[in-house]
């Protein structure tokens, strides 16, 4: 679904190598989540209620963030980049998810993790987890931003301020 879908003849006009630590700490946060398995069909908590309820949750979490990032990939086309960069003839993409928030792939890819960590893990494991994901988030946004805003400028930064990073709400706007 996701290699080779920059093309082989795409040549990168700015990258940032560093968004390949948050590659790594993403990776090593999914790896954390498959790690700490607990009893198959165990249910997180005790409680009755959490019993429906998490397993529920994880599956329209998981089927939410699959929909939106394949959108989100059909949307960046060619210009989708495992490495945070920008390609000769690159521009900013400001349509479908990308109108609604800044980075839904890197939220998407948090919502399987999360997704998945509710079905599979121990709660310490998902607490790691998370944690270690939403580090590589924020360490591949930091430098995904950098890269857009030297190439972009003032048309980013009105990106910036009109779209929040994470959620459709005023959190992750630029002041």
């Amino acid at each position: 679904m996701f290699l080779g879908r920059s093309g082989p003849d795409t040549q990168r006009k700015l990258s940032d190598s560093f968004s390949k630590l948050g590659i790594a700490l993403q990776y090593a946060g999914a790896a954390v989540m498959w790690a700490w398995p607990r009893p198959l069909f165990s249910p997180w908590a005790g409680i009755t209620l959490l019993r429906t309820v998490v397993p529920i949750v994880a599956v329209i979490l998981a089927a939410g963030s699959v929909y939106f990032s394949w959108t989100a990939l059909k949307t960046l086309g060619r210009q989708w980049s495992f490495v945070a960069a920008v390609t000769a003839g690159h521009r900013l993409v400001q349509e479908g998810p990308y109108s609604v928030i800044r980075h839904p792939l890197y939220v998407c890819f948090f919502g399987l993790t999360l997704a998945t960590g509710m079905v599979w893990t121990r709660p310490a494991g998902f607490l790691a987890a998370a944690v270690l994901f939403w580090i590589g988030v924020l360490i591949r946004v930091r430098s995904e931003e950098k890269i857009l805003r030297e190439t972009f400028g003032p048309e980013f930064q009105e990106y910036r301020r009109r779209v929040p990073a994470y959620l459709p709400l005023s959190f992750g706007r630029e002041k």
